[in-house]
């Protein structure tokens, strides 16, 4: 199985050139050179794994800046770097692996660009070749420019590859996602999509038939968007979220969460067995406990108490603003801000600039001493005092350096609070606006029962 990517480079090439061509990471050993490569007298080490198309292995720089400037194309992206890397459960050798890496490039570019080819070995179990391709072309044309369909051709030629030489292949199952949200999951962090999908299991777990299963992402601050402006429905049905214009096509949600997956759920599950929101007189005592806040303390407080509860209960508030369902991916953050302003016992901004300049001026001070001991610490040094020396940065890295580290943190802490804190605050003001409707409503809802 391999595993492929490419991405650009700008400025000079020497230096990805340098990194992939390093013999720490190319050198063959001795027991794996071919008895071909041996002339001689026999060698210890040798590079082997190291070629060039259109181009010498030794000049690759000077060679491909030297087309550059011929065609005058120097500037922009100078150059594209990729990967290859295979399974460590494939049985590859070093050569064949270079081998197959040498291929994909002639294939992919070998007729048109200049390119070098490395294989690594310096990962134990984790052989990977390197790909560095000029993007000016031998005959001064249009300058390579990487896009969905090179990377795609990159991957099936690269593909084509590993089953010729029965490797395994990578098998692509469901829709793709983003880094941020794959691993944000792997972490078990929740995302956006993560609570979109949530709501839609409480939907249909009070839900016989679609139209209520509509109804019921309605009243949970969702409109389901299923035709088009011209009437026409609409091959793939999404759902906009309150507050927001952004929309989530219902397919790109996971497995299960198609519409013609969820109309199977609703058919295989029967009758519905759980109520969308609590009984109404137990959460109207709930509401009564919040006040407005009034200050930076109390407002952190409030915005991650209801974060945090629509991850642990996420039927807890009905109609909940787009803003703060994309907050629910920051958990973490609000958190840490909400124990940072409780510590400190913020009461308004003021205070945070305070605390920022104090942190700015500190940080200073104390870098300025720690820069005086290393910089005696490196003149007892050449001195011949290591003792000494090791002394003065062991008392630099103790006494100084981990008070700079968590005053630069509570820094940052106090830059991003200054930046979101209007943010935040108006975040607050509108979600304690939907809380009051929403309380409201319950009671009418309350009244009727007692009429009745």
């Amino acid at each position: 199985m391999a595993t492929t990517s490419l991405w650009s480079i700008r400025g000079n090439v020497s230096r990805v050139i340098n990194y992939i061509k390093n013999p720490a990471k190319t050198t063959l050993p001795v027991s794996q050179i071919p008895p071909e490569i041996e002339h001689g007298e026999r060698i210890e080490t040798v590079q082997v794994l190291v070629d060039a198309i259109n181009c010498s292995v030794k000049n690759a720089a000077k060679d491909m800046n030297s087309l550059k400037e011929y065609f005058g194309k120097p500037g922009g992206i100078t150059a594209y770097h990729g990967y290859q890397s295979f399974s460590p459960e494939d049985e590859l050798t070093p050569m064949q692996a270079h081998e197959i890496g040498m291929e994909l490039a002639d294939r992919l570019w070998g007729d048109k660009y200049q390119v070098l080819v490395a294989t690594h070995l310096d990962k134990q179990n984790h052989i990977h070749n390197h790909f560095v391709i000029n993007t000016v072309p031998l005959d001064g044309g249009r300058k390579f420019c990487r896009t969905k369909q090179d990377y795609l051709d990159m991957r099936n030629e690269s593909d084509e590859l590993c089953r010729t030489l029965g490797l395994s292949v990578c098998k692509v199952t469901g829709k793709g996602k983003s880094y941020g949200e794959y691993k944000a999951e792997l972490e078990g962090k929740p995302t956006i999509r993560f609570t979109i999908r949530w709501d839609i299991d409480r939907a249909i777990a009070d839900a016989s038939c679609m139209n209520r299963f509509y109804e019921n992402m309605e009243k949970l601050g969702y409109k389901v968007i299923l035709y088009g402006q011209s009437g026409k429905a609409l091959e793939h049905p999404k759902l906009m979220p309150y507050g927001t214009q952004k929309c989530f096509r219902f397919d790109k949600l996971g497995e299960g969460y198609d519409i013609p997956d969820i109309h199977a759920r609703l058919l295989d599950r029967g009758k519905p067995y759980c109520r969308l929101f609590p009984p109404a007189p137990k959460r109207i005592r709930q509401y009564s406990r919040y006040h407005e806040p009034r200050t930076v303390c109390a407002t952190y407080r409030y915005y991650g108490r209801f974060i945090r509860l629509q991850f642990t209960k996420p039927g807890y508030v009905r109609r909940i603003p787009y803003s703060l369902r994309e907050d629910i991916a920051k958990l973490e953050h609000f958190i840490d801000m909400q124990n940072f302003t409780s510590r400190h016992k913020f009461q308004s901004v003021g205070q945070v600039k305070s605390l920022k300049e104090y942190l700015e001026v500190q940080i200073c001070s104390l870098s300025k001493q720690r820069r005086n001991l290393n910089i005696r610490a490196s003149h007892e040094e050449k001195l011949g005092h290591d003792n000494l020396a090791s002394a003065l940065r062991y008392e630099a890295k103790e006494n100084y350096g981990k008070q700079i580290k968590e005053m630069r943190r509570e820094l940052k802490l106090c830059t991003e609070l200054l930046s979101e804190f209007t943010a935040v605050r108006d975040k607050c003001s509108d979600l304690r606006n939907e809380i009051t409707l929403e309380r409201n409503e319950l009671i009418r809802q309350r009244q009727r029962v007692r009429v009745r």
